[in-house]
Parts: structure tokens; sequence; C-alpha cells
């Protein structure tokens, strides 16, 4: 028959080995069959040793060192500088005032380190581990663990399936091996996931996030907050306030939130979410959406497309071919090297293609174009300045100009100013293939005489109005509306 082992501990030494018991103010060793007496009046160090059966070993006061052995013991360290360890079974261990190491080895093992700088260290199993108040260091070590900090600075780590939580202090949370799930909690925490798929919320306070491999979630929450996912697919999350992600390897989504933030979606081809951020991708073909706010966004390497949406964005394609989208407000956009294509949509825009051959289009309100070097497509709205630099450029205006509201009103042209013939420059006037108010035709006139300004404009056939569609400031000798011109009416 095994016997529940019970042992008060207060000063000498106690070793405790079979199927006995012990208790009362003092300290009594059982060995064996034998009893032996180790009376003291001061409460010192202990050294306490269980049996392979289920122990129950309180320490007390004083710097103990108690070991439980198999069985699933329940061992109290008590006030001073205690050393637990529950071996093999389902231990409980508390370790009480004072600075303590608790080690719960194999078995679903709970450990409390209590009061101090404590030491917990789950082992292999199953294991909860509290740290308490105190700057405490703990481990989960194998298994699926679950590790609170407590009051004060802690650094808890785990391998296997964590779950850790801090709560008050500057905390340092390492999960290690395994699918982790990490609490940073008050105070400005570093959690670092580790391997595999993690869960990292870092709560109040300005914390440094870390996904490291795996598919991990991550969420700043309040503060501010830097973010790195990693390798792996990560979706990171900013939240409010002037964050820093960035995405490192894999196919990521990241949303700035609110705030000023700075988005870098390194790697692979990524989605990204601003809102009134600065966004930078590199790598592959991203997707970089800006949000409401003053964003800046960034494509780097790849086909990235980059959409600004509210807010008066700065837009930079970078390598590789780029879509550029501005949204509502008055943007900066630049395409960069090669192809690509910038759209103002809504609000007073500056767009500049770069190299390559570009298509610009400035959308709505007073816009400035410039294409670059390359062989350009500048579509022009009314209120538009437009350059096309070098290369054999296409100047284009749009039907808007059918619309009566638009039809001799002042500024109801674009200009251009660089138009060069010999380049292979050319301006396409669209009309549509049945324009419900009748037939137009083109003409070129410098106005006024001598000036070097030349309009291009747009005449209802039978008498009817004339539309300046662009004034073309440089250039404008070489214009031609014969046949085979550089000035064309095209219906669409």
């Amino acid at each position: 028959m095994n016997w529940l082992l019970l042992v008060l501990g207060f000063g000498g030494l106690a070793g405790l080995v079979g199927g006995e018991t012990a208790d009362g103010d003092s300290d009594q060793g059982l060995i064996g069959d034998e009893r032996k007496d180790l009376s003291d009046p001061t409460k010192g160090p202990d050294l306490l040793n269980g049996t392979p059966n289920a122990d129950l070993i309180d320490a007390d006061s004083g710097n103990d060192t108690v070991n439980g052995h198999r069985g699933s013991d329940n061992l109290k360290g008590g006030a001073g500088e205690d050393d637990l360890r529950g071996g093999n079974g389902d231990d409980t261990l508390y370790g009480g005032a004072g600075d303590d190491k608790v080690k719960g080895n194999a078995g679903l093992d709970l450990l409390y380190g209590g009061d101090g700088l404590d030491q917990p260290r789950g082992g292999i199993g199953n294991d909860t581990l509290y740290g308490g108040a105190g700057n405490d260091s703990a481990w989960g070590e194998a298994g699926d663990d679950v590790v609170y900090g407590g009051d004060g600075n802690d650094r808890l780590q785990g391998d296997g399936n964590v779950k850790s939580k801090a709560t008050l202090g500057n905390d340092t949370l390492f999960g290690g091996v395994g699918d982790d799930t990490l609490l940073g909690g008050l105070g400005n925490d570093s959690l670092d996931g580790g391997t595999d798929n993690d869960n990292l919320f870092g709560q109040d306070g300005k914390d440094i996030l870390f996904g490291r491999s795996g598919n991990d979630k991550i969420l700043g929450n309040a503060d501010t907050d830097t973010i790195f996912g990693g390798e792996g697919n990560d979706s990171l999350f900013g939240d409010d306030k002037k964050d820093s992600l960035q995405s490192n390897h894999g196919q990521d989504v990241i949303y700035g939130g609110g705030g000023s933030d700075f988005i870098d979606g390194f790697g692979q081809a990524d989605l990204i979410y601003g809102d009134d951020s600065v966004a930078l991708a590199s790598g592959a073909a991203d997707t970089l959406l800006g949000n409401n706010g003053n964003d800046s966004i960034y494509g780097g390497e790849g086909n990235d497309s980059l959409v600004g949406d509210a807010g008066d964005d700065f837009l930079v394609g970078g390598l590789d071919n780029d879509f550029l989208g501005g949204g509502i407000g008055a943007d900066i956009m630049y395409g960069g090297l090669n192809n690509d294509t910038l759209a103002g949509h809504l609000g007073s825009d500056s767009l500049y293609g770069g190299s390559g051959a570009d298509s610009l289009y400035g959308g709505q309100d007073d816009d400035v174009l410039f294409g670059g070097s390359g062989n350009d497509t500048l579509r022009l709205s009314k209120g538009d300045t437009v350059t096309g630099g070098e290369g054999a450029d296409e100047f284009v205006s749009g039907n808007w100009y059918t619309d009566d509201t638009n039809l001799n009103t002042s500024n109801s042209y674009a200009t251009i100013t660089d138009f060069n013939s010999t380049e292979g420059d050319e301006i396409i006037v669209e009309i549509p293939s049945n324009p419900a108010d009748g037939n137009y035709t083109l003409s070129v006139a410098e106005n006024p005489a001598g000036s070097g300004t030349y309009d291009v404009s747009l005449t209802q056939t039978g008498g009817g109005s004339t539309t300046v569609v662009a004034k073309v400031t440089g250039g404008g000798a070489g214009l031609s509306t014969a046949s085979d011109g550089n000035v064309k009416l095209v219906k669409q």
C-alpha cells in the first residue's frame, strides 16, 4: 500500500524515502522503516526528497531544495530561494516568496513561481506556468504549454505549442517550436513566435513582434509597434498609432490600420493595406492599398499594384511593370523603370512615368503629366498640363469635350508643352463612333499669330461650335491634320 507522504520542513535536513508519514513543527526524516528526529528551532535550508509515490511536501521558509521524484507531487517551497523539482508525474509546485527555481519535468505540471525572480520550467508534457510577481524567466519546454508571466519584466519561452501571456512589465516571450499563442499584456514587450504557425498579440505598450518561420498572425494592438512577419505567409495587423510592419519572405497580407505606418512588403507577392502610412514592397508582384489618409507606397521589384485611395498619396512603382492608382486626393506618382500605368482619378494629381513605355491618365481636375523617356501614352482631360518627354509619345484627348458643359468654356482644354514631330509624337482626338450632335472636323492654328502657341480645335460640321481641345506651347509648328499628319481624329 502506498502512502501520501506529508513533510513539513523547518530547518535541518530531511531525507524521505518509503511509505511513511512525517508532520509536526519539526523536521522529521524517514528512510525506509527508520524514524529519525532532526528537530531544529531555526527555519533554515532543507533538502527534501520525496518517494516514487504521490508526495505532499511543504518546506516552509529557508532556501530549500525539494525533489518530488516520481508520482504526482504537491511541493511548496515557502519563503526563501527554493529549488523545486517535480520529477515524473503530474505535479503542482509553488515556489512562494523569494527567487525560486521550479521545474516540472515529465507530466502535466502546474507551476507557480510566486513573488521574486522566479524560473519556472515545465519540462516534458503539457504544462501551465505562472511566474507571479517579480522579473521571472519561464520556459514551457516540450509539450503544449500555457505560460503566464504575471507582474514584472518577464522572459517567457516554450518549445512545443505554447500559449504565453505577460501582464505587467516589459516582457520577452519566445514561442519556440510549435504553434504558439503569445500575448504581451501591459508594458513594452518583445514577442518571438519561433518556428511553425504562431499567433502574437502585442496588447498595450510599444511592442516588437517577430513571427519567424511559419504562417503567423500578428497583431500589434495599442501604441506604436514594430512587426516582422518572417518566413511564411503571414498576416500582420498594425492597428492605430504609428506602426512599422515588415513581411520579409512569403506571400503576406499586411494591414497598417490607422496612424502613419511604415510598411515593407519585402519578399514574395504581398497584399498591403495602409491608412495614412508608408508602404514598401520588394521582390515580387505586390498589391499595396493605401486606404484613407496620406500614404507613401513604394512598389520595389516585381509587377506591383499600388492604390492610394483617399488622401494625398505618394506612390512609387519602382522596378518592373507597375500599376499606380491615386484615388481621391492630390496624389504624386512615379512609375519608375519599365512600362507603367498611372491613373490619377479625382484630385489635382502629378504623374511621372519615368523610363519605359508608360500610360498616364490624369482623371478629373487639373493634373500634371510627364511621360519621361520611352514611347508614352498620355490621356488628357481639360485643365491638364502634359509633357511627353523623350520618345514617340501619343497625346490622347478623350470625348469629354462632347459634353455641352465643356464647349466654349474657359480653360476647357489641355496644355501640351513639348510636341516633337521629329520624334514621332502624335495627338489623337477621340469622338464617339456615332455622335448625337453630328460630325466633327479638326483644325490647327497659331493663336495668337506669331506666339508659337497652337490651338488644336474640334468644330461641329455645318457651322457648329468650335472647341479648343489642346493648346500646344512647344513644337507646334510641326502639327498637321493631313491624312498622313500627326493630329488625328479617331472614332471610338
